[in-house]
């Protein structure tokens, strides 16, 4: 599914892993909120956390913004991602992502989350 260049893209269900289409979609500028969030995010807040995500170019400005429990997506939730999440959860610091970097491999100490094709980074 493609979907059309845009300014703002709200992503209002609890997911465990970022969609290329998702990002693809973003025009310069856009942002995105998106909560990522493990299985034992709903319904307390111990596991969850909102990231607003800006594309700059061919880059991604990325940060957590605010603890949530919300309700989980259907589709865009998977075992792997989940365990992956509920980790960085219990050992890093969300608040401390800066940047959402797609592609390439950035050094494990700098990740706060990989997923397939992407990255939240610390700098």
């Amino acid at each position: 599914m493609r979907l059309s260049a845009t300014d703002v893209l709200y992503v209002n269900a609890g997911v465990t892993r970022l969609e290329d289409t998702w990002l693809d979609a973003l025009s310069d500028g856009g942002r995105m909120i998106v909560p990522l969030t493990t299985d034992g995010n709903f319904p307390s807040s111990s596991s969850g956390a909102y990231f607003l995500i800006r594309r700059r170019g061919s880059e991604f400005e990325a940060r957590g913004v605010l603890a949530t429990a919300i309700i989980p997506a259907e589709g865009v939730r998977d075992k792997v991602s989940e365990a992956a999440l509920a980790a960085a959860f219990v050992n890093k610091d969300w608040r401390s992502v800066t940047r959402l970097v797609r592609g390439g491999a950035e050094p494990d100490e700098r990740c706060w989350l990989r997923g397939d094709g992407w990255s939240l980074v610390s700098d």
